[in-house]
């Protein structure tokens, strides 16, 4: 198994192009974020970046590594957003009632834009409730 932390460090030198970047984003020195990889690369039995001149590239294993971790980092930041505004993401129910003295375009040009947003997670219920008499 490997540290997590190290996935990290490899994740944000991948998608920041080099360790010289990614070292000022993560606030630790070059040689000390280079140490780290190594311990990475070594925990794994893989080696994930090459040198091209002085710029570090990706090997295969480190293009399949970084898919990877990009999609458990982004699961765990969308993790951490449902955290801190759980309100945000639950859906919200609206009940309009409307009497039959009004007519139906209206209601229809009225609602349209209701009905139509989907992506807000809204929950919409339409009825008609009859009159006893």
């Amino acid at each position: 198994m490997f540290n997590y932390n190290h996935l990290y460090y490899f994740y944000v030198t991948a998608k920041l192009g080099g360790v010289s970047n990614a070292a000022k984003y993560l606030h630790i020195s070059q040689p000390s974020l280079s140490s780290q990889l190594k311990v990475f690369e070594n925990s794994i039995d893989q080696k994930l970046f090459e040198k091209k001149g002085r710029k570090l590239q990706l090997t295969p294993e480190g293009e399949r590594a970084f898919a990877y971790s990009k999609k458990m980092f982004d699961i765990a930041n969308e993790f951490a957003e449902s955290l801190r505004a759980p309100s945000e993401k639950q859906s919200q129910r609206i009940r309009i009632g409307v009497t039959d003295q009004v007519e139906r375009p209206f209601i229809a040009d009225l609602l349209s834009p209701l009905i139509r947003e989907q992506k807000r997670g809204i929950e919409k219920t339409f009825f008609r409730q009859f009159r006893t008499v």
